[in-house]
């Protein structure tokens, strides 16, 4: 079976593993297309999401078979160990159904596939009257979800949607959650440029980020070079030649 690369929509439910996978037969990956680096785009442009499929054999009570799954910013074990990845959702969703049709079958997304952020960054920023609405809002019907950027102005505070948890990025947090590390590089940085995008929001409304959120600083530039030597300054200056004899000066004849 052929082995592709692909991405998958965001509204896929996502299924847990398989249970009883005893003997399940390591992963065959799709590569990329020819000429592709890993993260690019065949313009050059950065791809922000890594989405990937590998096909598994399994045998479970005596039934064999073969399951697709794919693996969007995936943290999984396999996923880790796969290369290659697609750059729009159209062209992996018809990869996807060629390599389940006939099967009788469906692809799969990984139980521990990341958000997409393709999608993510083009959902627009959720604004709150206060911080305890924002905190209920993943699961009081507001329609928050995963990446989102939340913003309470009148409390000063902003937020990103990690999983299910409304998590402050700014030092005042209101009645939401902190996080003991930074939501920049929290799993693997799969959430800085949601981060990012937060705290864009957070210099509109005058909101102080929480340093552990912070953008790194930009490094300084390195130290000028010293001086050339001032022969290489002037490479025009005539410069004195070898030393030879003294001509004998000629005295007065008496």
């Amino acid at each position: 079976m052929p082995d592709h690369a692909l991405t998958m929509p965001a509204s896929t439910i996502r299924s847990g593993p398989l249970p009883g996978d005893d003997t399940a037969v390591p992963a065959r990956q799709a590569g990329s297309r020819p000429g592709q680096r890993e993260g690019e785009a065949a313009a050059g442009t950065t791809v922000k999401d890594v989405i990937r499929v590998a096909t598994r054999a399994y045998s479970h009570r005596g039934v064999r078979g073969v399951r697709t799954y794919l693996h969007i910013n995936c943290g999984c074990r396999i996923g880790s160990t796969l290369k290659g990845t697609y750059g729009t959702m159209d062209e992996a969703r018809r990869t996807a159904n060629e390599l389940v049709n006939g099967t009788g079958d469906h692809y799969r997304v990984c139980s521990k596939s990341g958000l997409v952020k393709a999608q993510v960054l083009d959902r627009p920023v959720r604004h709150f009257e206060d911080t305890v609405s924002a905190a209920a809002s993943t699961f009081n019907g507001a329609g928050v979800r995963d990446g989102d950027v939340v913003v309470v102005a009148s409390e000063g505070v902003v937020a990103v949607v990690i999983g299910t948890a409304v998590i402050a990025i700014t030092t005042t947090l209101g009645s939401l959650k902190a996080l003991g590390t930074s939501a920049r590089t929290f799993r693997d940085g799969l959430y800085a440029e949601v981060v990012d995008r937060a705290a864009a929001e957070a210099r509109k409304i005058r909101a102080a980020v929480d340093p552990l959120h912070a953008a790194p600083a930009i490094e300084e530039s390195e130290a000028a070079e010293p001086a050339p030597a001032a022969q290489e300054l002037a490479p025009f200056v005539r410069r004195p030649g070898p030393a030879g004899p003294t001509p004998a000066r000629r005295g007065r004849r008496p």
